[in-house]
């Protein structure tokens, strides 16, 4: 038993040769350490669940007794549903989308999409035809002000359904609190550059929902920033020696 079937003139009636070249039970026969035999007679109370059933390879515990493996195929649905926007069309108009590059949802089941060309982060309910601008212009109109984005890439939201978002053509992190106008920013200067309180296009940004910090992948500076909550600094945590292959 568990030796190659090349090697080994183990075979007898109660083994046979399983697709990985090793000898295993037959189909209702398990091994006791040992020899194989019945597991109608061979008490799971007196084995634990590997010597009854692991080292069988046609056979899994079912609880009382060992049963053959059913083998299953699952794929996904072949056909995609548009959830948000209009399929081949752009525009700015609160039902269609330009060039969305990020997604978050929320504990509702609510998609928050970064509206890239548009300017603007878009919040779309379950099952909606239309989405309704969290963050950035409605109209999706092109600034640096507090309540302006400039190509943003990512947002992610917390809890209270504050979105957090990389405004990465400004080089900053604004906060835009549930029902706010304008945002706050949390994490860089709005100018680009390297020093630890500054960011140069940051591209994604995640949240630790425990601790409130922020990750961001400071794209140009090649590293990753924590930002700790209300911290005017970031702390390099990954990268920040330039671009490169090796691991450190």
């Amino acid at each position: 038993y568990g030796k190659s079937c090349n090697s080994s003139s183990d075979i007898n009636r109660y083994l046979l040769c399983t697709s990985d070249n090793l000898w295993s039970c037959r189909a209702q026969l398990v091994y006791n350490g040992s020899v194989c035999q019945s597991d109608v007679v061979y008490s799971y109370t007196t084995v634990s669940y590997q010597q009854e059933c692991l080292q069988n390879q046609t056979m899994v515990w079912n609880g009382t007794s060992c049963s053959p493996v059913v083998v299953t195929s699952l794929t996904w649905n072949a056909t995609g549903i548009t959830v948000a926007g209009v399929t081949g069309v752009s525009g700015s108009t609160p039902d269609i989308l330009n060039r969305p590059t990020g997604l978050s949802i929320d504990s509702n089941g609510t998609l928050y999409i970064t509206d890239q060309y548009n300017f603007r982060v878009q919040k779309w309910l379950r099952g909606a035809t239309n989405g309704t601008t969290v963050a950035g212009q409605p109209n999706g109109t092109i600034g640096n002000g507090s309540s302006f984005l400039n190509i943003p890439q990512a947002a992610v939201v917390d809890s209270n359904r504050n979105v957090y978002v990389a405004d990465t053509y400004n080089h900053r992190v604004q906060l835009w609190s549930y029902d706010a106008s304008f945002g706050i920013m949390v994490a860089g200067t709005g100018v680009s550059g390297s020093a630890n309180n500054q960011l140069h296009c940051p591209w994604d940004i995640t949240r630790d929902s425990t601790t409130g910090a922020l990750y961001i992948a400071d794209n140009y500076n090649h590293r990753i920033m924590r930002y700790l909550v209300n911290a005017s600094s970031g702390t390099v945590v990954a990268g920040g020696k330039g671009p490169g292959t090796n691991s450190t």
